[in-house]
């Protein structure tokens, strides 16, 4: 840009966890401001709150020749949102989601947030001490994961503890291993089954039910039954079928850790079915205070 005016560019990206995990959102803004910190021009990008990326036009142009304070910040966010309803297919409906529209919308609109925040700390200290903005603007660093493990050999106890290769290790190195979703299940009645989980959207709550009454059997035809925790401990798994202290489905009335805990489990003669079902499934939850946790 001009001499008079420089730019700043900020990304986001917000998981479900810290490390080997896909993005619900994405977001990545630019812009060229004047010295008083008047924006120029901008751009605003969205991946995961629609279907597809999103290049928020509307979003950016209203931002041109503002100032970036409380009062354009107010307006920038209805505009974006008023625009990812109307203009860019509205927030991403995939069956494939963990996380609710509404987390996605707000988890954007705090993305958009923290630029105002950072610009404002890095260029206006005076009028915004960072004691004031608190660390509302600070990223979480993510370094490259990297660990170490050595393992001594007992000549006793050989050839156990000895380094030998896996039996398995060339096959899956190359690829040429066969996985469960590498083979085709036969579809149909009768032929083979599907189950699509269903999982938590909402965390530090409690899990109220799950309503299985929510999906519409009569576009799901195909879906032949569902299982939650109360199955599990029908069939005495409950205690016995994974690691102590590590249930299959969370119960009712358990704590919601995170967003992602699986819940319950849609079983259908075609994988589709039992996804679109799966989404459809609703989950009641019973708020906590902030202060509380654990179980």
């Amino acid at each position: 840009g001009a001499s008079n005016s420089f730019t700043i560019a900020r990304r986001f990206k917000v998981t479900q966890r810290a490390r080997n995990a896909h993005a619900h959102v994405n977001c990545f803004l630019v812009a060229e401001l004047s010295e008083s910190l008047v924006v120029k021009q901008s751009r605003v990008v969205f991946g995961g709150v629609t279907n597809s990326v999103s290049l928020a036009v509307k979003t950016a142009d209203s931002l041109a020749n503002t100032s970036l304070n409380d009062v354009s910040l107010a307006h920038t966010l209805e505009v974006f949102e008023k625009e990812l309803l109307n203009d860019l297919g509205g927030i991403n409906s995939s069956p494939d989601l963990l996380v609710s529209q509404k987390f996605l919308l707000s988890t954007a609109k705090n993305c958009i947030y923290k630029f105002f925040l950072y610009a404002n700390e890095r260029f206006a200290p005076a009028k915004f001490p960072a004691d004031l903005l608190g660390s509302g603007d600070e990223s979480i660093p993510r370094g490259v994961s990297s660990g170490l493990q050595s393992f001594g050999i007992d000549v006793d106890s050989l050839p156990v503890t000895a380094p030998v290769p896996k039996i398995a290790a060339r096959l899956q190195a190359s690829g040429e291993a066969k996985y469960a979703q590498d083979h085709n299940v036969p579809s149909g009645e009768g032929l083979g089954l599907h189950g699509s989980l269903v999982y938590a959207d909402r965390c530090n709550t409690r899990l109220a039910s799950v309503n299985w009454q929510s999906i519409d059997k009569d576009r799901h035809p195909q879906v032949v039954g569902h299982a939650d925790a109360r199955d599990m401990s029908a069939l005495s798994l409950g205690k016995n079928f994974l690691t102590p202290g590590e249930a299959l489905f969370l119960e009712s009335g358990r704590m919601v850790s995170h967003v992602g805990v699986v819940v319950g489990m849609v079983v259908a003669s075609t994988e589709e079915a039992a996804r679109a079902a799966a989404a459809e499934v609703v989950i009641d939850y019973i708020d906590c205070s902030s202060s509380e946790g654990g179980e």
